[in-house]
């Protein structure tokens, strides 16, 4: 017997349990993006496959393409060219306005980004990578704009969460990157004396040097005059008394002359800060220091040896990764900074996502800073008061002798993280605080945020990005850095507000997932353009 014709002339599903085989792989692919699971187990009931109704007379099926009002809603719903049974019409019907409704972007997606500031990029290019980066998710509409001037952006892949990849739902004062030590070569501590026209000793010419290194704003009154002799206004250090009071009035004789060239204009928020003569000077300077042939070796410290001596290793990314891992098993991954805030408890009871639809399930937790700043307010007030509490029950235990804020700031802890304190503090604690505690946690647990945190265990190379926001006055070195690593899409702003609204301007790398794309119930070769639904 010839099996009944249930799709297309062009369809490769025959059969009905070929129609039922495909049409469920296809739900399997869907179920867990949260916005398509009422539209895919509409679509789907288990008791429609693979029984009668999907049966229709074989005309019915041979011009199934043909048919306008078929057609139409398959277009509609993303689902063009799958030949599905005429059965399904009805529950397209049904489901259409909820699939409109979800392929309409909201007025707040969100994005990935990173903030770096412009001096920090060269040394990042250098490395190889940034080494275990925060990285935000954090909406479009009000993107973090703090941390640095330069916001790289990445895909929603970089917020898939998995065990190296961590996603959490708030900040989590998560471990950073040790301190970074410059050490400037011999030759390029005379690059620096000759610079500055004097012969500096050794620390101060290398501080200089790591200012410079690092696109510092350099205020040392060595750099100033040197500025000031090419204007003719350069100070003589022999116009002035030998010893301290000496030096002290030629440096402010200094500072008094570079002041009149540059005078102090306090700074108006929303707008960027004026660029100075003396900066434009110092930028150039940097410039052909390192055309001149400036170089330095970077190194982490790792303590000490068992006789006291320092130790130090290379600042390469594989290091400083290995380093910060260490840091993570000896601290903890959460809450390592700022000890004893609310902040740092909040990132110890924070949760991870488990999955990218859960990261995309929660975007409604995140407010701009004003409505933030509000609800954070609201649960300080109840963490303030159950310190208190805290603090007066300890203060109320009969000759305690142990460090009072101490103990009121582990015991808090303990009381929140909902661990047991018997094996440091022998001493009943009274119910309604252990409650008190719990419901705390559930604050905490619940509180808005400004941004979820991206922390890889890893090296992030700059070609991981794909787009980014720099200021129109940066240094000409950026963009050709950037574009090096492969970036393309680079724009760029001249105040804060247009800084954030160029956030909109990379729809693509908005969170978005495919809707349904041709041959999708069909072979992999009839494939064609995805639909995206914007998260």
């Amino acid at each position: 017997m010839t099996p009944r014709r249930y799709g297309s002339r062009r369809s490769p599903i025959a059969t009905n349990d070929d129609y039922g085989r495909r049409f469920r792989e296809f739900v399997d692919s869907l179920t867990f993006l949260s916005p398509m699971r009422p539209v895919a187990e509409s679509l789907l009931y288990s008791e429609d496959y693979p029984v009668a109704p999907f049966a229709t007379p074989r005309d019915r099926f041979d011009n199934l393409m043909e048919e306008p009002e078929y057609q139409s809603l398959l277009t509609e719903a993303g689902m063009s060219g799958q030949g599905l049974p005429t059965a399904a019409v009805g529950s397209v019907k049904k489901v259409l306005p909820k699939v409109q409704r979800a392929i309409i972007p909201p007025d707040d997606p969100m994005i990935v980004q990173h903030n770096v500031r412009t001096e920090a990029l060269d040394r990042i290019d250098r490395m190889g990578g940034l080494p275990m980066p925060s990285i935000a998710v954090s909406k479009a509409e009000n993107p973090l704009t703090n941390f640095g001037d330069i916001s790289l952006l990445a895909s929603p892949e970089m917020a898939k969460p998995s065990a190296k990849n961590p996603v959490y739902s708030a900040d989590a004062y998560t471990v950073r990157s040790p301190s970074v030590e410059v050490m400037p070569t011999s030759e390029t501590l005379d690059l620096v004396r000759k610079m500055v026209g004097e012969d500096l000793n050794p620390d101060h010419a290398t501080e200089i040097a790591r200012d410079l290194f690092s696109g510092r704003f350099i205020s040392d009154p060595a750099m100033q005059n040197a500025y000031l002799k090419t204007k003719k206004k350069g100070v003589k250090r022999s116009a002035f008394p030998e010893g301290y009071d000496g030096k002290r009035a030629y440096e402010r004789e200094i500072y008094d002359r570079y002041l009149a060239l540059n005078p102090y204009r306090e700074y108006i928020p929303g707008e960027s800060a004026p660029v100075k003569d003396y900066e434009k000077w110092l930028n150039r300077q940097k410039n052909k220091f390192l055309k001149d042939g400036a170089d330095y070796t970077e190194r982490i410290f790792k303590g000490f040896t068992y006789s006291g001596n320092r130790r130090y290793a290379p600042a390469t990314l594989d290091n400083i990764v290995k380093e910060m891992r260490s840091l993570e098993k000896e601290r903890g991954s959460t809450g390592v900074d700022l000890s004893g805030s609310m902040g740092a408890l909040r990132a110890r009871v924070t949760p991870r996502f488990s999955s990218l639809s859960d990261v995309k399930g929660s975007r409604n937790k995140i407010l701009s800073n004003e409505e933030f700043t509000k609800a954070k307010d609201a649960v300080e007030q109840d963490y303030n008061s159950f310190v208190n509490k805290v603090e007066s029950y300890v203060r109320n235990i009969p000759n305690y002798r142990d460090g009072v804020f101490g103990t009121v700031d582990e015991l808090t802890s303990d009381l929140v993280m909902g661990r047991s304190s018997k094996d440091w503090f022998n001493y009943d604690i009274p119910e309604e605080l252990a409650t008190e505690g719990r419901a705390l946690r559930s604050k905490l647990r619940d509180m808005p945020t400004e941004y979820f945190e991206i922390k890889p265990k890893r090296g992030v190379e700059l070609s991981e990005f794909e787009g980014a926001i720099i200021p129109k006055d940066v240094s000409k070195k950026v963009k050709p850095l950037l574009k090096k690593a492969g970036i393309r899409k680079i724009l760029e702003y001249g105040s804060e507000e247009e800084r954030k609204a160029l956030f909109k301007k990379f729809p693509e790398l908005m969170f978005a997932l495919p809707l349904i794309s041709a041959g999708l119930l069909g072979s992999q070769q009839d494939t064609g353009q995805e639909s995206l639904l914007y998260d």
